[in-house]
């Protein structure tokens, strides 16, 4: 068939990288878009379910990280702060996927919760010379990584 054999897949080294894969200890390999272990690379790129599985998720992870460089700086003044792998939102108390934390600002009951918050930073007026001189900062900092 047309599916890549496992040792095809294991030379690809670097090339793995651009589709999320990391090489572990010994023969194991995790998948940063799907977020788990492979047991085998083959079985993660076969013809099926689980290869349209990663491709649906490294568009969504690409999706969120091009949202993330053009808006994260709008992040902390919502009350949320992304570390390892996950988004907290002190007003609601939400903790979930990393990739999940723009949808939540969006929800009613966290508009609600921050709008009552207390110690969240005061965020300048939209097109404010400080909202864009933290924007395009943000931007440089994301753009230089």
């Amino acid at each position: 068939g047309d599916d890549p054999k496992e040792d095809q897949l294991a030379a690809m080294g670097p090339e793995l990288l651009k589709e999320g894969i990391e090489k572990g200890r010994g023969n194991t390999y995790k998948c940063g878009y799907c977020e788990y272990g492979l047991p085998t690379l083959v079985g993660h790129f076969r013809t099926g379910k689980e290869k349209k599985a990663h491709f649906k998720n490294k568009a969504c992870s690409l999706g969120v990280a091009e949202q993330l460089r053009l808006r994260g700086w709008e992040l902390r003044y919502e009350g949320v702060s992304i570390h390892e792998g996950q988004f907290k939102c002190k007003p609601c108390q939400a903790e979930r996927g990393w990739y999940e934390a723009f949808d939540h600002c969006e929800t009613g009951k966290h508009q609600k919760y921050k709008n009552n918050a207390t110690g969240l930073p005061a965020r300048p007026p939209p097109g404010s010379p400080a909202a864009l001189a933290e924007r395009e900062a943000w931007r440089a900092l994301i753009d230089d990584h």
